[in-house]
């Protein structure tokens, strides 16, 4: 589900007004990472795992779409120079400012692969919606047609999503209530799996990284009402249910999180 540009610890909260603009990573932290640039824990340029699989994915889609020119290595490269934009869901910013014109690609194309990044992120966000007792296991994606052509094109805009819709949008009463109740808690769930995801130990290392360690600790944030840095960082000990306190004295030792609490203290 995740496309994201994998981050390091801030070297200081300065960064929160100086730095560069990053898609994806910015819209969650409110800053950067790396100055602007996606580095190793030591400082160098190497992209980790992530951003790779990140990039083949995002290749195949791009291919997929027709757009074999867009998914050379050298185009692929120049994105993330340019636009520090590696994965399918950085394309839905595409045509925010015009950005596609600095890489080169017409309006045209742009608009198409805007639309279809927007379509698979909300096709990965039906997909991962619960389903109660009786409902088709990932049912809430044969809705992603009707749901889009209803003006449905982010998750978050199902949080506005209406009762008296639901026939028309060929769900029921429940369902929709379960979409705008996931589609409210959306931002808070990708801001924590960000922070876990993209979470470095002074090693460089992140205990964090495997989807079986990250996603129940993602849930029980989210269940213990996280929806900022800053709720991380007044957590108390033994406040969430499914969290250690080690792994929480780590996420509050994060210097992101201690960015942001302070500026909210000062």
């Amino acid at each position: 589900m995740l496309g994201r540009a994998v981050l390091v610890v801030l070297a200081a909260a300065s960064l929160l007004a100086s730095a560069a603009d990053v898609k994806g990573q910015n819209k969650f932290f409110g800053v950067p990472i790396f100055n602007g640039k996606k580095q190793a824990a030591d400082g160098g340029a190497a992209a980790t795992s992530e951003d790779g699989e990140d990039q083949t994915e995002l290749a195949a889609f791009l291919t997929n779409l027709g757009f074999a020119k867009y998914a050379s290595r050298e185009f692929l490269d120049k994105l993330d120079d340019e636009l520090a934009y590696d994965s399918i869901e950085d394309m839905t910013y595409i045509l925010d400012d015009d950005e596609y014109a600095e890489v080169g690609m017409s309006k045209e194309d742009a608009t198409t692969i805007h639309e279809a990044a927007q379509r698979e992120m909300l096709r990965r966000f039906l997909a991962a919606v619960p389903v109660e007792a009786g409902m088709e296991p990932g049912g809430f994606v044969k809705h992603l047609d009707k749901l889009y052509a209803a003006g449905y094109e982010e998750p978050e805009d199902l949080e506005d999503i209406e009762e008296e819709e639901a026939s028309e949008l060929g769900l029921t009463l429940a369902e929709v209530k379960i979409l705008a109740s996931r589609a409210e808690e959306h931002e808070a769930r990708e801001l924590m799996t960000t922070m876990l995801v993209t979470y470095r130990d002074s090693d460089g290392t992140n205990p964090f990284k495997d989807e079986e360690v990250w996603r129940p600790m993602v849930e029980a944030l989210v269940a213990a009402g996280c929806e900022t840095l800053q709720d991380v960082g007044h957590l108390s000990s033994g406040e969430v249910t499914g969290l250690s306190d080690e792994n929480l004295a780590k996420l509050q030792g994060d210097p992101r999180v201690l960015a942001h609490t302070r500026k909210q203290e000062l």
